[in-house]
């Protein structure tokens, strides 16, 4: 067991490596007195070290996984207050079941990257679903079947009802795995049928359609009305232009890593012209932080209904959600005669094992073409063409890509 000391911080708190046993204990130079415990197994709790009774005492506050910093710092200062050498310290009264949703969604995950289970970056994006968002800051026990039904209802109408079954596949045994460790007391998914559709989705945009979505996105307000257009400008999925960063932009290549694409390897989505002049007039919070936010990069935006809404409204559309933008450029490709390998490969699809076995060939040069390609026939739709044509200068960055195709989840 070793003792250090620094400035807490909550992301540092929430992040903080553990140990490989034991554990480790660190004191807040800020707020004398606060003590974090970490130990090899995750857990993280908060102390309170004053003075009582002529010496020093030990106070747990709470588990650290379901406890802000800012609050477990405010008890030790009452704490301290309370204190003196005649004093008894009261009891801290902590909740039965205080992890957060979004600190059981990491653990739970975390267990499964140490059991080698290849899938659980997939995992993590379903567990990270912009519709669930809400939950992160609850503590897990408090939500609800009623909640979680409403927020799969809400995927399933934004991103097709595929995605919500994908969304509760990996709520269900996360929950269960929460109560076999007494992480909560129930599992709020058990009973909820899964989400099924009698027909696959086909639904796509009219070429009218794109153009009055399209230009409806310039009257948003923020970063809304980008984060849409860059749905059509790169055909990749809601959940991958949602949490975009400055440091995934390599010239004029937005690189998508592996931990956040379906297929779990890097996706090399060429930029057209358009979508760098949409990047390039947003702000620059620094290259950890993501570009479409309204906290100035500390939080992707959310609340996709509302967004879809507000769209729909402007536009004079409906019956469509946002996965149907990616099939309508998917569809759009091969009206342009694009090949069906190329086109496949922009929507980041993995080929079959006896394809990728044999066919080392990654496409970044077809894929680029496809998306020119298609730029130009958006542009055109939606009357742009001076901006699909404009030049656009660009660093060019050289970087070694590991070349090998990674099995689909």
């Amino acid at each position: 067991m070793g003792t250090s000391s620094f400035t807490f911080r909550q992301r540092s708190v929430d992040n903080i490596k553990l140990p490989r046993s034991g554990r480790m204990e660190y004191r807040d130079e800020l707020c004398p007195g606060l003590e974090l415990r970490v130990s090899f197994t995750g857990v993280k709790v908060y102390y309170a070290l004053i003075f009582a009774n002529g010496r020093q005492k030990r106070v747990k506050i709470g588990d650290a996984r379901g406890m802000r910093l800012a609050d477990a710092r405010r008890m030790v200062w009452e704490l301290k207050a309370a204190a003196d050498e005649r004093s008894v310290l009261p009891t801290i009264a902590e909740p039965a079941y205080p992890i957060l949703f979004s600190a059981l969604t990491g653990s739970y995950v975390r267990s499964l990257e140490m059991r080698g289970m290849s899938s659980w970056s997939y995992v993590r994006g379903n567990l990270n679903n912009p519709h669930l968002v809400d939950f992160g800051s609850r503590r897990a026990a408090t939500i609800t079947k009623p909640e979680i039904v409403a927020a799969l209802d809400e995927i399933g109408a934004d991103t097709g009802l595929h995605s919500a079954k994908n969304v509760l596949r990996h709520l269900r045994p996360m929950f269960k795995w929460g109560v076999g460790r007494g992480d909560v007391p129930v599992n709020p998914c058990d009973g909820i049928p899964s989400p099924t559709a009698d027909n696959i989705r086909d639904r796509t945009l009219s070429n009218p359609e794109m153009r009055a979505i399209y230009i409806a996105t310039r009257q948003l307000s923020g970063s809304l009305g980008h984060k849409v257009r860059m749905l059509f400008h790169t055909a990749a999925r809601l959940g991958e232009v949602a949490d975009m960063k400055r440091s995934e932009i390599i010239g004029d290549t937005w690189v998508i890593p592996g931990a956040r694409t379906k297929n779990g390897r890097d996706h090399h989505v060429p930029l057209t012209s358009a979508a760098l002049a949409d990047l390039r007039s947003l702000p620059d919070n620094g290259p950890d932080a993501f570009i479409f936010s309204t906290t100035a990069g500390k939080r992707p935006s959310s609340d996709y209904t509302k967004l879809k809404a507000k769209l729909q409204d402007l536009s004079g559309t409906k019956g469509w959600n946002f996965h149907d933008i990616r099939r309508t450029v998917r569809t759009k490709l091969a009206e342009l005669g694009v090949p069906e390998e190329v086109a496949e490969r922009v929507l980041n699809h993995t080929p079959e094992k006896l394809v990728r076995t044999y066919n080392r060939h990654r496409y970044r040069g077809e894929i680029r073409d496809a998306l020119e390609k298609w730029g130009r026939h958006l542009a055109e739709i939606v009357g742009e063409q001076n901006q699909a044509t404009a030049p656009v200068e660009v660093r060019r960055v050289t970087m070694r890509i590991e070349d090998a195709w990674v099995e689909a989840a």
